[in-house]
């Protein structure tokens, strides 16, 4: 075999690589672009309850509940004061409307409470009976519950100051 023989095989060798190079590229990229987000993710990132009095709502939910404030703020350019408060999958925002000169807001009326009680936050508890002697010792009211679907869920719902409803789920 000449040289040029091997020369020419060499070439078209590398002429082939160069090819399955380039096409493994392409599969590769368009896999990694399949991949990619093309919606909105669906990790919940917070709930947010309006409230008239964030204090006492911040109040309510951690001293109360048991709850870990995260951070409270003003945000000036939108008239608006509001606290987080720590959920595990999202955490729960209290927002409280201020006027022009960023004084308070009040709500113009209490929410009304009744079945199907909706809009509310549901949060996980793992022991149903612990958290009804709670509520009671702290003479919080359950506006209904416990529920039961037996073997599969129990339940129950409270409000906060403004009527913002919570309800407390332990799946069994």
């Amino acid at each position: 075999m000449s040289w040029f023989s091997v020369l020419v095989i060499f070439l078209i060798l590398m002429t082939f690589s160069a090819v399955v190079l380039i096409v493994l590229g392409i599969v590769v990229f368009l896999f990694w672009w399949s991949k990619e987000e093309k919606r909105p993710s669906n990790t919940a990132d917070h709930f947010a309850f309006q409230v008239s009095d964030l204090k006492k709502s911040v109040e309510f939910y951690t001293n109360q509940l048991g709850l870990k404030l995260l951070s409270t703020n003003i945000d000036e350019d939108h008239h608006e004061a509001f606290a987080l408060i720590e959920l595990d999958g999202g955490n729960l925002e209290l927002l409280q409307m201020l006027d022009e000169d960023n004084k308070p807001l009040p709500i113009l009326e209490k929410k009304e409470i009744h079945p199907p009680y909706c809009p509310h936050l549901a949060i996980k508890t793992k022991d149903m009976d612990k958290l009804v002697r709670s509520l009671r010792e702290k003479n919080l009211p359950i506006v209904k519950g416990p529920l039961e679907i037996p073997g599969t869920v129990r339940w129950l719902y409270i409000a906060d100051p403004d009527n913002n409803v919570v309800e407390f789920v332990q799946w069994v």
